[in-house]
């Protein structure tokens, strides 16, 4: 081979790496990892099982279950805020 074609082997070789990379970047970059992941499943489960108490007759401490609910709704607000600023597809 001659040294011109050497050279654009090379440089095919370099942008089909820098497209894979590119490419990795931008689909995983917005996925949720799997800690983030845990931790929104675990965040909603709560609010969902807040709601749930709140909504039962015999529910015990109404009073203590709103303000545990809006912490929990604020506690998944927040946490959903910080990763859509992130760029995370939620």
């Amino acid at each position: 081979m001659d040294d011109e074609r050497i050279k654009n082997v090379l440089n095919d070789l370099k942008k089909l790496t820098d497209d894979r990379e590119n490419f990795m970047n931008v689909t995983f970059k917005n996925e949720l990892t799997p800690f983030q992941e845990n931790e929104l499943q675990w965040l909603r489960r709560q609010v969902d099982r807040l709601q749930d108490d709140k909504m039962r007759r015999d529910a015990v401490h109404k009073e203590n279950i709103d303000r545990e609910l809006w912490v929990a709704r604020e506690e998944l607000n927040n946490f959903v805020v910080s990763l859509r600023k992130a760029g995370k597809k939620i």
